[in-house]
């Protein structure tokens, strides 16, 4: 397993981006190795950017067929 890192970013938009490029790098690589990726997703308005660039700025980056979501209470 990768030591965690500490990423510093000046913005909350490259932040929004960043995470997204996360899942799809992560989700390339679970259906690479895997044939399939699993991501628990969470609610509200705190993730909805993110979802956004997911459903459109990555849309053709990840075989989304081959992912299952569950939905996710943090509370």
């Amino acid at each position: 397993m990768n030591e965690p890192k500490l990423i510093v970013l000046d913005e909350v938009e490259a932040l929004h981006v960043h995470a997204a490029e996360e899942i799809a790098h992560f989700a390339g690589e679970s259906i690479c190795t895997h044939g399939e990726f699993t991501i628990a997703l969470s609610g509200g308005s705190t993730p909805a950017s993110v979802y956004g660039l997911l459903a459109t700025r990555f849309r053709l980056s990840v075989d989304w067929k081959e992912v299952q979501f569950f939905w996710g209470d943090e509370r």
